[in-house]
């Protein structure tokens, strides 16, 4: 036709009749999509609605199945067909002071005995030391406490972190140091009482606790393909280690990070190394590192402390905190590090303890720094975005342990 007026679309075929069995169906399969869409997180539109009648409502049969605290916002995918969901919390100060340094969660934490304490994001980050973390160390010193630091790196000895930790301050003694290296030669040792072999993807500090723990290496016919984090990783290597694990060699990884923060920006760390070996040898391998609990049994057993008198502290809802509830020890998250306040409500899991950092433990104040950080929760919205979902879900994410 020659007129410009814009044409009405279609409409669309009427429904067929549905029969009196069909009828009494609707109410239960509307149910079964509120449901579905609560669980999988997606927005009733993207269902097929021509699956249902026109008079079902779908909001008075879902309605039940949410949550008041998510919101889900679509966004189209390049198919046209995903949908994103967005989470918005409600965070206020209240919230913060009902949670965070409470003074039975201090008192609980002072009357422990043995402390499993994470390094990057508790006591430093990068090369500067964080507020509280002297007065900590000091606090553990004059009350004579049992103590370790951890490390999911396997790259340095213990001597080396402990240089590390003089340098910024902090004299520790190199026994008081745990690393994923160590952790990782007592796993072999107790496959292998006797002694074994190994041929190892890693650094001087992973090989010296193999050699200590009875373990020569070997790129013939190991008893187990060892991988940490290394910066002489080649594909002469790589396609050594996956031909010695199809040939049965087992595969041990010291930790399941996938990438470590650098200067410059993330480097590929044991999980991403250790991935083409599993994908080309059809075999998967047993990671050491927190969050598995494992370390955690290793480092208490160093101590000789028992459980219950036993704090792990970190700033990771994914590793530290997730390590502790596994291996039955009493858990404190300090916000100094990765998880944040408003991220807490992601996981189906909670610290039994919260801190802004661990200098409260020592009995220091709220830093002027820290003071800041509570008062702009106030200042943000009352619902907002958070972009950060649980690493432990999506191998996709670009956090990690490394110290």
């Amino acid at each position: 036709p020659s007129s410009t007026s814009p044409t009405s679309p279609p409409s669309p075929p009427p429904l067929p009749p549905s029969s009196p069995d069909q009828e009494r169906m609707w109410p239960s399969l509307a149910r079964t999509h509120g449901a579905l869409a609560s669980l999988f997180s997606l927005s009733s539109s993207c269902l097929p609605t021509a699956l249902f009648p026109r008079s079902c409502s779908f909001s008075s049969c879902s309605s039940s199945h949410s949550d008041a605290s998510l919101s889900f916002a679509l966004s189209k995918s390049n198919s046209g067909l995903c949908s994103v969901p967005k989470r918005t919390f409600i965070r206020t100060q209240a919230q913060w002071s009902l949670t965070v340094n409470k003074k039975e969660s201090l008192e609980a934490i002072r009357a422990k005995d043995g402390f499993l304490i994470d390094m990057d994001g508790v006591l430093y980050h990068k090369n500067e030391l964080l507020p509280g973390a002297a007065e900590f160390v000091n606090f553990l010193k004059e009350n004579n406490k049992e103590f370790l630091f951890l490390t999911n790196s396997s790259e340095r000895s213990p001597a080396e972190v402990q240089g590390k930790l003089q340098r910024m301050g902090i004299t520790v003694d190199s026994e008081q140091i745990y690393t994923s290296a160590l952790a990782t030669a007592s796993f072999v040792q107790s496959q292998l009482p006797a002694g074994g072999s190994a041929y190892v993807l890693g650094e001087p500090g992973l090989i010296s606790a193999l050699y200590h723990h009875g373990f020569m290496m070997n790129d013939w016919n190991p008893d187990f393909v060892i991988v940490g984090e290394t910066s002489h990783y080649s594909y002469d290597r790589l396609e050594r280690a996956i031909n010695l694990v199809r040939r049965g060699a087992r595969l041990i990884g010291t930790n399941r990070d996938l990438v470590d923060k650098v200067d410059y920006g993330f480097a590929p760390a044991c999980g991403s190394l250790i991935s083409p070996i599993e994908k080309a040898s059809g075999r998967r391998a047993y990671f050491i590192g927190k969050p598995n609990p494992i370390m955690m049994r290793y480092a208490q057993a160093k101590m000789k402390t028992p459980r219950h008198a036993t704090v792990i502290i970190g700033d990771r809802m994914d590793t530290d905190v997730i390590a502790g509830i596994e291996a039955d020890i009493s858990t404190c998250l300090v916000l100094t590090g990765v998880t944040q306040f408003e991220d807490l409500q992601l996981f189906p899991y909670q610290p039994m303890h919260i801190l802004s950092n661990v200098g409260m433990i020592a009995g220091q104040e709220l830093t002027e720094e820290l003071t800041d950080v509570k008062k702009k929760l106030d200042q943000k919205p009352l619902t907002e975005p958070c972009s950060r979902l649980p690493p432990s879900q999506f191998e996709s994410s670009v956090y990690s342990t490394m110290e």
